[in-house]
């Protein structure tokens, strides 16, 4: 069942899911703005024992400290739970403190679940912690989409616990104080216990990864497939270990990167039969490449695996990742 918030009442939309036979729902989503409520949740928990699939986006601020309600829905196999983020942002751990704690206990007895995704919840991170620590919960998917993250270290100490994850996607959208190698050093440091991940997007999450970050996980995470990371003044050093991943098949640097030509040729010339359909895109490039050798580097790929080199040179690259790295080589 899918609503799109055909109206713009919380108590018809709950009729409407009253007037259900009770444990007969397996799956609804809510994909736009709503006016979700208490009263909808209430009526969630009457299809506790039959939903296996929940999605609820774009859930109102208000609404959210009502979710603990859900504690019914033991059975899911796949959780989304959305906000709005925005100004008017909130500490659900601090303010409100027993939907909090009442919401960790419902997550913790979710033991068939294995997709999970947060987007602008508060206190999502300190919200999974705990369910990551429960040796009976086994996520294959994960994605984290967040407004900074508080009690990073925590969160990433026990998102090590779930070494069956094959997909995570970690998204930060506010600066936070672990935009750094420290930072990033730690999440490599789950990261590398993560070893039955086949795609991988910290593109876009704290910390910036050094070619040392980078080597680390290239030979810790053997079954990549799929890989797009950040990084800071990325060199040619990384690309043995990179060659490694016998089965990567799109490779994606949101990163200042150092390439060069040979370096690159020098990879592609390393690829195997499981990196068929290899796309490399290569975004924030400091080094400008000319035509011809785009071209070479084109042909080459395309005629050694059938791939793609996607370029971008960026003679300005972001200002906060060059004044980092200019600390950085001061230290």
């Amino acid at each position: 069942m899918s609503h799109r918030n055909e109206t713009n009442s919380a108590q018809d939309l709950a009729a409407v899911l009253n007037e259900l036979r009770p444990q007969s729902l397996e799956s609804f989503e809510i994909t736009s703005y709503n006016n979700f409520g208490p009263q909808s949740f209430q009526a969630l928990c009457c299809q506790g024992e039959s939903l296996i699939q929940l999605k609820l986006n774009m859930l109102p601020l208000d609404t959210i400290p009502q979710v603990s309600l859900l504690k019914c829905c033991t059975n899911l196999v796949s959780l989304s739970l959305g906000g709005r983020g925005g100004p008017d942002y909130f500490d659900l751990e601090e303010q409100y403190n027993d939907t909090f704690l009442e919401t960790v206990a419902w997550l913790k007895e979710c033991k068939q679940l294995r997709t999970l995704a947060f987007t602008h919840f508060p206190s999502a991170n300190a919200l999974m912690a705990p369910m990551f620590l429960e040796t009976d919960i086994h996520l294959i998917s994960l994605r984290y989409v967040g407004e900074g993250f508080p009690d990073t270290e925590e969160f990433l100490l026990a998102l090590a616990n779930q070494t069956s994850l094959q997909f995570l996607r970690l998204k930060e959208e506010e600066d936070v104080e672990m935009q750094d190698p420290e930072g990033a050093a730690v999440l490599v440091e789950t990261l590398s216990k993560l070893v039955n991940l086949t795609d991988l997007d910290v593109s876009e999450s704290f910390g910036i990864f050094t070619d040392l970050h980078i080597m680390r996980l290239a030979r810790s995470l053997p079954k990549l497939k799929v890989w797009s990371t950040n990084g800071c003044e990325l060199t040619d050093f990384i690309w043995g270990a990179v060659a490694s991943l016998r089965s990567l098949w799109r490779l994606r640097f949101d990163a200042v990167t150092n390439f060069t030509a040979d370096g690159i040729l020098d990879f592609i010339e390393k690829l195997g039969p499981g990196n068929k359909g290899l796309v490399l895109d290569v975004t924030k490039s400091h080094i400008r490449l000319s035509r011809k050798e785009q071209k070479l580097i084109q042909e080459k790929i395309t005629k050694k695996v059938g791939g793609d080199f996607d370029f971008t040179y960026d003679k300005y690259p972001h200002l906060d990742v060059l004044s980092f790295a200019s600390e950085s080589e001061s230290d």
